[in-house]
């Protein structure tokens, strides 16, 4: 599967106050638009699924959140601000 990542405004901002690298960005903005599995994920970043967990592991720790659908739940609230 490929895919033109169109950053959404909410991963924007989630990106810049978390300080995410380019790949956790893309990453999130695949989760909370589509919501897609770590093999969905991986499938259209072309990169494995150990590695997508990795960088959500390390998004929920910069984020403070303790499961990935807590951590796209920022994205969520961010909309409602």
């Amino acid at each position: 599967m490929s895919l033109t990542l169109i950053l959404s405004p909410v991963t924007l901002y989630v990106s810049k106050r978390f300080e995410f690298t380019q790949r956790e960005t893309e990453i999130y903005n695949i989760l909370i638009l589509n919501g897609y599995s770590n093999k969905e994920i991986a499938d259209a970043l072309d990169i494995s699924e150990r590695t997508v967990r990795n960088h959500i592991q390390r998004m929920m720790e910069k984020t403070g959140m303790d499961s990935a659908k807590k951590m796209m739940a920022i994205g969520i609230q961010a909309i409602s601000i």
